[in-house]
């Protein structure tokens, strides 16, 4: 009895979390897409190898959606989950998850739109992360060819939580490299609860440092910001 009674109290918070006891709760991962011909090997068969010629959604960004859709699945009807790609000035709501800092095009567009300021992005010849005041940087990692050195280059990535026009959550899980987007998705998988309480019912945000050499599951929270009194207000 007391196991059951955890568990729907387990469910019940993670609903809430995530919006979906919400009327007509959907969950949409909206993921950045790729255009370019891809072709797959006929494994030296006498037939022309197979041609996909669409948009496609990259790898790390899918398993990213994969850790997330884990966890969405118990509270989620099947049919109202939904992976799609992302499309600039589209709505967000019900409850989106937006994957990808550079290359997805409304992550800017939500953090604009908040108008909270609780973390930024820049990108140059270093990607950077601004959140409370602090700075986090790595070089460009579209530009680092040494997979060597790309894996000995610290990464970061946001988890943040933030309201649609229609009052529902939207989280952005953003690295500034795409290991570090998978990375965080895992950490949200795992960490939900923790990430709830930090958020309680306001907007959110939290910078995760993945220390060098990476792996997905060495990363801490290193900065974290919520709106201010006159944020609240507004």
């Amino acid at each position: 009895m007391s196991m059951t009674y955890q568990s729907a109290a387990h469910d019940l918070s993670l609903r809430q979390f995530l919006g979906a006891d919400l009327p007509s709760a959907k969950c949409r991962l909206l993921l950045p897409h790729f255009k370019g011909d891809t072709l797959l090997d006929s494994n030296g068969a006498s037939q022309a190898p197979l041609s996909y010629r669409g948009f496609t959604f990259a790898e790390a960004d899918s398993k990213a959606a994969f850790y997330v859709h884990s966890l969405a699945g118990p509270v989620f009807e099947s049919e109202n989950i939904a992976i799609e790609p992302v499309v600039s000035g589209q709505k967000v709501g019900p409850t989106a998850f937006l994957f990808g800092s550079r290359s997805n095009v409304m992550t800017q567009e939500l953090l604009q739109v908040s108008g909270q300021d609780l973390v930024q992005f820049e990108f140059g010849p270093d990607w950077k992360i601004k959140c409370n005041g602090m700075e986090f940087s790595m070089p460009d990692p579209s530009q680092i060819i040494d997979l060597v050195q790309y894996e000995n280059t610290t990464d970061y990535a946001v988890i943040a939580k933030l309201r649609s026009t229609e009052g529902s959550p939207v989280f952005l899980i953003a690295g500034l490299g795409g290991r570090a987007t998978e990375g965080a998705a895992q950490f949200f998988a795992k960490n939900w609860h923790d990430l709830a309480i930090l958020a309680g019912e306001e907007n959110f945000a939290a910078v995760l440092q993945f220390d060098a050499p990476f792996q997905l599951d060495n990363c801490r929270i290193v900065a974290s910001a919520k709106p201010s009194v006159s944020q609240r207000k507004a």
